[in-house]
Order: structure tokens, then C-alpha cells, then sequence
């Protein structure tokens, strides 16, 4: 079997990193939650 993992977000509800409010660390959004794409091929071809 054949993974991709991509990590798209440390923070809660993936936010926009590039807003004011996330610049802002007295709004920023609570970190430790993770946000993952993945894809999986079960016959082992490493194309998607």
C-alpha cells in the first residue's frame, strides 16, 4: 500500500494563517489540533 500525507493545520478550525486575527495572539486559535489530507493506493502504484 502506497500513502501521501499532507498536514494542513496545527491550529483549531484551520484558519487563514495569513489574517490579522491569527497575527494576533490574543485571538489566535488554540493550537495542538491537527488537520491531515491523505490518499492511499491499496494496490502500491504511486500514482494519484
Amino acid at each position: 500500500m502506497y500513502t501521501e500525507v499532507e498536514s494542513l493545520s496545527y491550529y483549531k478550525g484551520y484558519p487563514k494563517t495569513a489574517s490579522t486575527e491569527f497575527a494576533n495572539l490574543g485571538t489566535r486559535t488554540a493550537s495542538n489540533y491537527y488537520a491531515f489530507r491523505f490518499a492511499g493506493q491499496i494496490d502500491g502504484t504511486q500514482i494519484f
